[in-house]
């Protein structure tokens, strides 16, 4: 079992030996150095050696304000040359003062604390291994300078017993203090690399493996289980980025923590969780232990959890069936994903299974997308309008519709490419594309003299997020100059809902001339607070009341009133998707006076428009 919170290394177990310890270290040397000179002191004032006395408590003054001020974080890089100097002074003065032999031994064990901490604590050189090279070195030194200056010892009635244990003595100190600082650098070096892999591979919020972990351990998984079937189960939170934008970013690593908590639950030997992306975790699990019940068990447990009056938690999971455990991880991630893609927007689904329709539909996809700027350049997009009649068929407007005219597939629908444009965010150049072929043919109609026509063009949520909409639409209607009245505006619920900076803009829009029109009336949950909010002058009653229900006296009911209200409020009222006779004079009796539908036509080219009207 792999989760990343649960294994054998973690954060704290794989913790760097900080700079403090470090220094720590080095303090306790510095006193260890003041101990050893205070002995050397007493030692030669025992032999009657006043100079080494004296320059021996020297020392230990000079070492015990250099463990003052580096507990102070005093210490500076002259420190080490002084460290250096004094060093050398002892050196030299034991070897005129003592012979050769004894002034390389008492001193030579200073090296080691001096390499260590110039090679390591001040230029943090882990990787190095000089300090310890040096170290030997310095050991190999003292060994054979001892041996060889024996005779030049020049202190007097010492027997060579006692030569022997000073350096024996001395030898062991710098033996002892070279094996424990390789210790230490080893051991901080195995910390180090732990750490780093630990980071490498495990998500730092969550404690679950990231991205590159997860891929790694679940291909070992599969590869080491070649009989078993395995499936990817990939989770999706729906609008992760509200969470963080209306409660803060804190409750958003919090949603996180927990989400990881649940997957984490769910695991046992041959199972693999990671954190794969912003708010999307994975499961490699045997394909025997997956329980859709479980996961939307949890699914229900977050959204109790989380779920506020100003936001619906709702998690979607994929899951794709390894067929081929060769196949690269983060490609099966991918696929499992594609099917959340899929179902995204549907709540009374939260589990869904990836097949190779969903793999065509996403490859689709991507064509249509690489071929936008090619349809654009090429005028390969072309403007349909379906008219906008009274009961008699007398036409006084269209409403803008766009098709696209494509060289191998032929004439294109929008329900084939403007989901997807919504989707990657291109929608709002197709807009501006149609916008500006509508104010151009109400241009050549207005010199033609039907200045009694308009066009209605739709303007999505995108829009406004991508667009300066109204300097857009007024540039547009300047650059060619038509008037604002026969170019109406036409929005859905979805822009303007909780959107007070594009209600703003409607409203500056609507003080300019122009003509608003609230699209499918009825389709959306708080239609009634936009026809309150909204600056509008045209209802356009969504076709969905004319569709055959079991409820239809009720419908028909809401639909009337829906028109009476309109015409209280005298705003125009259009009702869409009208196809029979007997829905005209149904509307009619209720008050309707335009209508849109195939039973007065579909959507036409411009051309087909302007000979069926006789607009030329």
């Amino acid at each position: 079992m792999k989760s990343g919170n649960s294994g054998d290394i973690n954060e704290n177990t794989a913790r760097c030996v900080s700079i403090t310890d470090i220094k720590n270290e080095c303090i306790i040397l510095y006193c260890a150095c003041v101990v050893l000179h205070v002995v050397m002191a007493l030692f030669f004032m025992k032999l009657r050696i006043k100079v080494m006395m004296y320059e021996s408590i020297a020392a230990a003054f000079f070492y015990t304000a250099g463990a003052v001020s580096m507990h102070n974080s005093m210490h500076t890089r002259s420190w080490i040359f002084l460290f250096v100097a004094e060093f050398l002074v002892d050196v030299a003065m034991s070897n005129i003062t003592i012979g050769w032999g004894y002034g390389y031994i008492l001193y030579g064990v200073m090296i080691v604390p001096i390499v260590y901490y110039f090679f390591y604590l001040d230029n943090q050189s882990v990787k190095s291994r000089i300090p310890h090279v040096i170290a030997i070195i310095d050991l190999l030194v003292i060994t054979s300078t001892a041996v060889l200056g024996w005779e030049a010892n020049l202190i007097p009635n010492v027997k060579i017993e006692s030569v022997l244990g000073v350096f024996m003595a001395n030898a062991l100190f710098s033996v002892v203090a070279l094996i424990f600082y390789s210790g230490r650098f080893i051991t901080e070096i195995d910390n180090k690399t732990k750490h780093l892999a630990y980071r490498a591979d495990h998500d730092m919020l969550t404690g679950v493996l990231n991205r590159e972990g997860f891929i790694a351990e679940a291909g070992n998984v599969l590869e080491s289980h070649p009989d078993t079937d395995y499936i990817i189960v990939c989770s999706d939170v729906k609008d992760f980025k509200m969470i963080n934008d209306i409660y803060g970013d804190e409750v958003g690593d919090k949603v996180l923590v927990r989400e990881a908590q649940l997957i984490t639950d769910m695991l046992e030997p041959g199972t693999v969780a990671g954190r794969i992306g912003d708010d999307r975790f994975a499961l490699c699990m045997p394909k025997a232990k997956f329980n859709e019940e479980q996961f939307i068990d949890r699914i229900v447990a977050m959204k109790k959890e989380f779920s506020t009056g100003y936001y619906q938690m709702f998690i979607y999971v994929g899951v794709y069936d390894i067929k081929d455990k060769s196949e690269p991880v983060g490609n099966m991630c991918d696929k499992a994903n594609m099917a959340i893609k899929c179902m995204k927007g549907n709540y009374q689904k939260a589990v869904t299974y990836y097949d190779e329709a969903i793999l065509e539909k996403e490859l689709e996809q991507k064509k249509l997308i690489a071929e936008f700027d090619r349809a654009l350049e090429n005028d390969e997009f072309c403007v349909y309008l379906q008219p906008q009649t009274d009961a008699d068929g007398v036409c006084h407007g269209a409403e803008a519709l766009v098709r696209w005219i494509h060289p191998k597939s032929g004439l294109m629908s929008p329900g084939a490419f403007v989901d997807c444009y919504e989707k990657c965010g291109l929608i709002h150049k197709l807009d501006e594309y149609v916008w500006e072929q509508a104010v151009k043919t109400l241009r050549r109609w207005m010199d033609l003299g039907r200045n009694d026509l308009h066009i209605s063009i739709n303007i999505s949520a995108k829009d406004f997020f991508y667009l300066d909409v109204y300097e857009v639409i007024t540039g547009l209607v300047k650059k060619y100059g038509v008037d604002t009245r026969n170019l109406r505006l036409e929005l859905t619920e979805t822009a303007v809902v909780n959107e007070n900076e594009n209600m703003e803009v409607i409203r500056k829009l609507h003080d300019a001339g122009f003509i608003i029109e609230i699209d499918d009336f009825g389709s959306g949950y708080s239609s009634l607070n936009m026809l309150k909010d909204v600056c509008s002058d045209v209802l356009k009653i969504d076709r969905e009341f004319l569709r055959e229900t079991e409820n239809a006296v009720r419908s028909r009911d809401i639909l009337e009133e829906i028109i009476r209200l309109s015409n209280r409020m005298n705003m125009t009222v259009i009702t869409e998707g009208v196809e029979t006779k007997e829905q005209v004079e149904m509307l009619t009796d209720m008050g309707c006076r335009v209508f849109q539908g195939f039973y007065f036509s579909k959507p036409i080219s411009i051309q087909e428009f302007e000979d069926k009207y006789k607009v030329v």
